[in-house]
Formats: structure tokens, C-alpha cells, sequence
């Protein structure tokens, strides 16, 4: 927490939303390489897409709760309109961050590769004027 008084403190929300998104990111590409729940796999985008909001919403929505074991009771506290409200807005930043992350980091660098090894040739862009290694052509009309 950063403090910039002795009367007001300051805290940002941003570095847990960028964990626990980055860490459910990384957990369903596990679960998807993993023989453990064959279900969830590359080719299951809607069970994914339910897998990261359930995440987003665990990590999120702040329910407070208490269990008595004995009674078998679980008491839900402190659900109020606002609250419901201001937990929807933070269950959608975290889906958010895990879907910015998802395709930003997992999916594009996948595209990539996948594209190189089925022989789709990468685009080079050699500058105007660049020594070129022998047997390599070099920019045209340079």
C-alpha cells in the first residue's frame, strides 16, 4: 500500500487483478494440456469462456460467508444493491484482464508459431540499405 499521508491511504486494485487473471489464464491452458480433465480442451471456447467467468467471479465478487457445520447452514452477508452492483463491475474487469492476457500473450505468439511451422513464410522487414547475408535477397527496388 502506498501511503502518501498519515490520513488518507492509498491502494490500487490493479496488481491482484493482473495476478489472479494471469494465474487463471494459466491455469485453463494447464487444465486444456492436461489429461486430467479431458473435457477442456483448445476446441472447448464456450466451456473455456464458463471456466474464466466462474474464475473471474471467485476471485472477484467478494462474497462474505460463514459455514456452521453442525447446522449445515451457509449464511450469505452484506448483499445489498450496491454491493451486487460493485461486484458485477469487478467480476467483468477480471474477465477483462483474463481475456486481454489470453490474447495478447497465449494466443497471438500461438498464431505465430503455428503459422512458421506450417511452412507460412514470417514477415522479415529488411530496412532500405541493410547488409543482407549471402544467398538472402534483400529488399527489391533498394
Amino acid at each position: 500500500m502506498i501511503q502518501i499521508s498519515d490520513v488518507m491511504p492509498v491502494s490500487t486494485e490493479l496488481p491482484g487483478l493482473i495476478t489472479t487473471s494471469a494465474m487463471t489464464v494459466a491455469i485453463i491452458q494447464w487444465l486444456k494440456n492436461t489429461k486430467l480433465v479431458p473435457f477442456i480442451d483448445q476446441h472447448s471456447s464456450t466451456l473455456n469462456r464458463v471456466v474464466g467467468w466462474c474464475a473471474a467471479f471467485i476471485s472477484a465478487a467478494g462474497l462474505h460467508y460463514t459455514w456452521d457445520a453442525s447446522t449445515g447452514t451457509l449464511t450469505l452477508m452484506n448483499i445489498h444493491v450496491a454491493s451486487i452492483m460493485h461486484g458485477a463491475a469487478d467480476v467483468t474487469k477480471s474477465y477483462a484482464f483474463q481475456w486481454l492476457i489470453y490474447k495478447g500473450i497465449v494466443q497471438a505468439p500461438a498464431r505465430d508459431v503455428a503459422a512458421v511451422t506450417e511452412g507460412v513464410p514470417a514477415k522479415v522487414v529488411v530496412p532500405a540499405g541493410a547488409v543482407v547475408a549471402a544467398g538472402e535477397q534483400g529488399p527489391k527496388g533498394g
